[in-house]
């Protein structure tokens, strides 16, 4: 439930202990916009870059398809200037009303392990909280994908279901 969302917010930030403090706060995350080359470019790069050494199905994808990307709802983030991830959001509607859904959080691997995903999944979570028509949250994440399966239930989501693709 969207409710929970701050609470997950003050848990994940609590545990950034000191030592990894310092990697946590130079990390920014900003909107991506679709409209600019060099974000396309970016985008592109890391995306392309992450699911390639992820167990995700992988498709890369084109600068033109980067264009397609819901321009609101996809962040980049950046340590020390240097584009290290992404995430995408949707909104979907539902018979229960509007769910914001967490599509994807990507980190280069030279940096996983470093706050990344932990700062970008924060600030998914305001980027929601900004958002009064939704009613609850989910994230879809794939079977083999053990990592994320454990970095999203460390910020309170919990598997509900499995959907089957053929």
């Amino acid at each position: 439930p969207i409710e929970r969302v701050p609470l997950s917010i003050k848990d994940f930030e609590d545990k950034t202990t000191q030592t990894s403090r310092l990697a946590y706060n130079s990390v920014t995350v900003r909107k991506y916009n679709n409209e600019n080359p060099k974000d396309n470019e970016l985008f592109t790069e890391i995306f392309n870059l992450v699911l390639l050494t992820s167990p995700d199905p992988y498709r890369p994808i084109t600068i033109e398809e980067s264009h397609k990307y819901f321009k609101e709802g996809t962040f980049l983030a950046f340590l020390y200037g240097m584009c290290v991830g992404y995430a995408v959001v949707t909104i979907e509607d539902t018979e229960i009303g509007k769910i914001g859904v967490i599509a994807g959080i990507g980190v280069h691997p030279k940096f996983r392990r470093k706050r990344v995903a932990q700062k970008l999944a924060i600030e998914l979570g305001k980027w929601f909280l900004s958002r009064t028509d939704l009613k609850k949250l989910q994230c879809e994440v794939y079977e083999d994908n053990v990592v994320s399966q454990k970095f999203i239930s460390s910020f309170g989501f919990q598997i509900v279901g499995e959907l089957f693709i053929d």
